[in-house]
């Protein structure tokens, strides 16, 4: 039996058990721990005003395979954003199996925000998704 996103997710090194709480919206799913909820929902409005402003983030399935998840990963510090990514970078974009995971260090400044989302512009939402 195939195990789901979620599962997937919560079993990887890209889980950190600082993370408390989750937006979940069709196949995005945003996990952060709820101090730093306002970056979690900077990243999130953001994603949503700049790429689907006339339609549902349902919709991003257009981009990614039906059966995938994108994972925003909102790290409260340097070192819990280390033991999952190697990125001299506050984020990185990786694949597990059918999953995009976006890791992100907090604090998101306007800066990491833009950056972040030219990544996905130029690596999700033109169907290159992480070739």
């Amino acid at each position: 039996m195939e195990e789901n996103a979620t599962t997937r997710i919560l079993q990887s090194k890209y889980f950190n058990s600082a993370f408390n709480t989750a937006i979940f919206d069709g196949p995005l799913r945003v996990y952060f721990s709820q101090i730093h909820e306002p970056d979690a929902f900077k990243v999130y409005f953001s994603l949503h005003n700049h790429f689907f402003k006339d339609e549902s983030l349902m919709d991003l399935k257009n981009y990614i395979p039906s059966d995938s998840t994108l994972f925003i990963m909102i790290y409260p510090c340097k070192d819990s954003f280390e033991k999952s990514f190697q990125s001299a970078d506050s984020f990185a974009l990786e694949k597990i199996d059918k999953d995009i995971i976006l890791g992100v260090q907090s604090p998101v400044t306007d800066q990491i925000k833009d950056t972040i989302l030219e990544k996905l512009q130029n690596h999700v939402f033109t169907k290159q998704c992480l070739e």
